[in-house]
């Protein structure tokens, strides 16, 4: 019984010193997967930030040129000069209010380059 007992301690004292090798090894394997993870995780990010890349020099060379862009957006103001001597016959029979003429010619007034408040 006392040989059991004494063979029962040794095993114990055993398993203590191999506990801080196990604890480490475990560790090991831990950080060795977060490793993995990581990279897989870099790999991944990288490949979305090519793609995105991609997809933006796509849409710029998509955009039209600035000269395109601004003979589309020229505004003919020969049509805009008919269409004014055509709204000034019917002012006359603007349905506005004579208060809102007043205020209007006052703010105009106010706001002439000759009249200086």
């Amino acid at each position: 019984v006392e040989d059991l007992s004494l063979l029962f301690i040794h095993i114990h004292h055993l398993l203590n010193e191999f506990r801080p090798h196990q604890a480490r090894e475990t560790l090991r394997v831990m950080m060795e997967l977060q490793r993995r993870q990581r990279i897989e995780t870099a790999l991944r990010f990288q490949k979305h930030l090519d793609k995105v890349q991609e997809i933006l020099q796509h849409a710029l060379q998509m955009l039209p040129d600035t000269t395109e862009l601004d003979s589309k957006l020229a505004v003919d103001t020969e049509a805009m000069e008919c269409s004014d001597s055509s709204n000034a016959e019917q002012q006359n029979t603007d349905p506005c209010c004579s208060s809102d003429k007043i205020m209007c010619k006052f703010i105009d007034d106010m706001t002439s380059p000759n009249n200086i408040f």
